[in-house]
This record gives structure tokens, sequence and C-alpha cells, in this order.
């Protein structure tokens, strides 16, 4: 199976079901980073053909978090799952730094040229630092949002205690 239709499957099933994030966090089991000479920096899936760049994992991740913190639909393990990819999408990113670092030259530079952007918000921006989104979509559910989907799970209106 390509790379980009089991991602897309995964990140359809992260968004439509209670359990899809766990499969996409063990997806991160078996990631290799590869760079190019071009400075292009890849994520190849064992078990997948293709590869996919790194920033377009990253996007999917985040898109997987924003729809599902939109919906309200994010539980605790939610949370803790997406937690866990955006800590893994960051050792990711770090393991591409070093390969480009230990590149030739041209290598570095094209990279450089590559990971200039007039968009100060890029996806591994919001994976990485604190102010970016990446954390905020899969916070911790406050109280009143758990009220709020147990309200809609049990139509009921009351919280069992």
């Amino acid at each position: 199976m390509s790379l980009e239709t089991y991602l897309d499957h995964i990140c359809n099933d992260a968004i439509c079901f209670p359990d899809g994030l766990k499969k996409l966090e063990t997806l991160f089991n078996n990631a290799i980073v590869q760079t190019t000479f071009w400075g292009g920096r890849f994520v190849k899936i064992e078990g997948c053909t293709g590869t996919i760049q790194i920033d377009g994992l990253a996007s999917r991740i985040l898109n997987v978090g924003s729809i599902k913190d939109k919906n309200e639909t994010l539980t605790p393990q939610d949370c803790t799952c997406g937690v866990n990819c955006i800590n893994k999408m960051r050792g990711l990113y770090l393991i591409s730094d070093r390969k480009i670092a230990e590149s030739n030259l041209l290598t570095r530079i094209f990279d450089s040229i590559r990971q200039f952007t007039i968009w100060p918000y890029t996806a591994r921006f919001h994976i990485e630092h604190e102010s970016g989104h990446g954390m905020d979509f899969f916070h911790i559910p406050t109280r009143a949002q758990c009220r709020a989907n147990v309200e809609r799970s049990t139509g009921t209106g009351t919280i069992i205690r």
C-alpha cells in the first residue's frame, strides 16, 4: 500500500473513531527519516511504499487535532496520543536536522533555501514551539467540555457520579 493512501486512511480513522489517534501514534514506531542531496526531508514507513515530506506528515497531525478540537470530540486518551504524536514529530525533526548537519555543504545550502519561507507559521513551527497550535489542539478537556461530551453521548443531560 502506498504511504499517502495509508496516511489518508489512518487520518480519516483518527477523525472518525475514538481509537484512531492510537493508530496514528503507532505509525511512528516504524518511521525512518531520509534526507536528499537537494535538502529534502522525508519520512518512510516500513511496510509502505513511497515517502512523505516531513512537513506533510506534521500538517496531517495538526489537521486531525484541529478537526477533533473544533468538533469537541477529544477524549483524554486522544489527548495523550496526540501529545505523543507531537513529541515523536519533534524527534523526527531532530533526526532530520542531524542528518542535514552531517551532509555536505551543498545539501546544507539547499536545505537552508528550502527552509526559508515568507510565512512564519509553518507546520514545523506549530509542532516545535509552545506558542504553536500543536499542543493546543491536544489539550486535556476542561470539566465543562467533559460534561458536554457526557451529555451529548448519553442524551440525558445528567452526569452519573
